[in-house]
């Protein structure tokens, strides 16, 4: 165990890898645009987080135990959303910028300001990145029911229920490129990556890792070749954005090959004893992994004042595409660094406060 890095010895050092992957995507989504190959790797990441979330969390999931899972929901999410709502609201307003000294006024204004930042953190996104929160929560709510529903499926209903979301999904995307509107508008949504999160921890679909790969793969570089030479036209397949087949076959196509790199790894170490070199990466790795949501909370002010600081938006102008891989890592650094001490400082507190008011109810 290295010192300060705390890391479960369950933890897949690939699916951790993948995790942070995603992280760095979503902050890439988020800065000026660079290359047609970065913009379409960026926008796989926020399709993944929520598949990620559907294969840890589905499987475990029970409808006869909603309160214990809505109770570790709230201690590992909600209370670190209210924590970073409150920085936001507390702390930008106040300020009225990005970056500042802190005064008196500035602080008193914002302790003050507590109460209804609390009521507002409920009344829509703080900032533009926060939307993710209020649909994650949404689909909280159902796990437990989706969860259980979902394992008492055969392999065969599952099955037929992914072709029937991929297929309603194409209807609704594709039928308008024609002229005809599907009247059924993505009854689905986001619940669509959860449940294919949740079909990979089934045996019948693990079978078909290397199908996923390849079809995944076939259209990704379609994607591009598309986006690069027939720009209007993409525009128009990718009507809606995250939700369409031309999303969930990359999305799986690139969980799949982590999780076939995954089985050959650790097919290769069984039986080993660890090296150095891998319990030095595994920490590394788990320890950023864990801290992605934190990163992903903070990530719309350190972007804000990058922009603005940094002036990135004209070193894009100029076509200096490296600049992509230095605001998206340095970014993420900041982040990193910010979300370390809030955590265990101020989320921390609270949850300590949280927990004894809940032992003595």
């Amino acid at each position: 165990m290295i010192k300060g890095i705390k890391i479960s010895e369950k933890n897949d050092i690939m699916l951790d890898l993948l995790r942070v992957l995603a992280c760095l995507c979503v902050i890439g989504i988020h800065t000026p645009p660079g290359s047609v190959l970065f913009s379409r790797v960026a926008v796989l990441g926020l399709p993944m987080f929520f598949l990620l979330t559907g294969y840890f969390l589905l499987p475990r999931c029970n409808g006869d135990e909603v309160l214990s899972f809505y109770k570790d929901r709230f201690e590992k999410i909600v209370i670190p959303f209210i924590c970073y709502g409150l920085f936001y609201r507390c702390w930008i307003y106040p300020a009225g910028k990005m970056i500042c000294v802190p005064n008196k006024g500035i602080i008193l204004f914002g302790l003050k300001y507590i109460p209804t930042a609390l009521l507002q953190n409920f009344n829509g996104p703080v900032y533009f990145h926060f939307w993710f929160m209020y649909e994650l929560i949404a689909l909280y709510l159902i796990f437990p029911f989706l969860g259980q529903g979902l394992k008492a499926l055969s392999d065969k209903a599952l099955r037929n229920l992914l072709i029937l979301m991929v297929v309603t999904q194409a209807l609704v995307d594709y039928l308008p490129v024609v002229g005809v509107e599907f009247p059924f508008q993505h009854y689905f949504g986001w619940m669509m990556y959860a449940i294919f999160g949740y079909a990979f921890t089934r045996e019948f679909l693990q079978k078909k890792y290397k199908t996923f790969a390849i079809v995944g793969g076939i259209v990704f570089v379609l994607q591009l070749a598309v986006y690069k030479f027939l720009p209007e036209f993409a525009d128009k397949v990718q009507h809606s954005s995250d939700l369409n087949p031309w999303m969930i076959l990359p999305v799986c196509g690139w969980f799949a090959i982590m999780q076939m790199l995954s089985l050959k790894f650790y097919g290769s170490r069984e039986g080993k004893p660890a090296s150095k070199g891998y319990e030095v990466a595994r920490h590394i790795i788990g320890f950023l992994a864990a801290y992605t949501f934190s990163v992903y909370m903070m990530q719309g002010y350190i972007i804000s004042w990058w922009n603005e600081s940094c002036q990135l938006v004209a070193l894009q102008a100029a076509n200096i595409h490296v600049w992509d891989f230095v605001t998206i890592f340095s970014v993420f650094g900041m982040c990193l660094v910010f979300a370390f001490f809030y955590d265990n400082i101020v989320v921390a507190l609270v949850k300590k406060i949280y927990c004894l008011i809940a032992s003595k109810i």
